[in-house]
């Protein structure tokens, strides 16, 4: 399924996107792994499924557009004080276009996705906060 949870996939690359080793890197496989199970978990329809994708269309170029140029900013080796700036970047820059697919995302779910989808937001970002989640 190539749906992406938006807020995941801006973490996830939040966290790995200024690293040189990162760049070449997948994100975290166990990551992933829960992330590609949550949305089996979902129960998705066709009909959902395509019009996640229409709207992951809609915004992927701008995400992109931004990584990269933050990326040329933060060079090969990006110092950790560059890192921390770009990333504060990356969320101030990143935040309306987000907040925009998660709302244009939420009128697709049913409420109980929603609601499972904003469970699922928390714990993963309390495992990138440092919690077990």
């Amino acid at each position: 399924m190539k749906f992406h949870l938006a807020i995941a996939t801006a973490a996830i690359a939040l966290l790995t996107a200024f690293t040189p080793a990162a760049r070449a890197q997948q994100p975290n496989p166990q990551m992933a792994a829960e992330i590609k199970a949550f949305e089996k978990s979902l129960g998705i329809t066709p009909e959902q499924k395509k019009k996640l994708e229409t709207v992951n269309k809609k915004y992927a170029p701008k995400m992109q557009a931004i990584m990269d140029k933050l990326r040329k900013q933060g060079g090969a080796k990006p110092t950790p004080e560059l890192q921390q700036k770009l990333m504060q970047q990356w969320a101030t820059e990143t935040k309306p276009l987000i907040d925009a697919q998660r709302k244009e995302t939420s009128t697709i779910f049913t409420p109980a996705q929603n609601a499972k989808i904003k469970a699922f937001q928390t714990k993963m970002m309390s495992k990138m906060q440092g919690g077990k989640g």
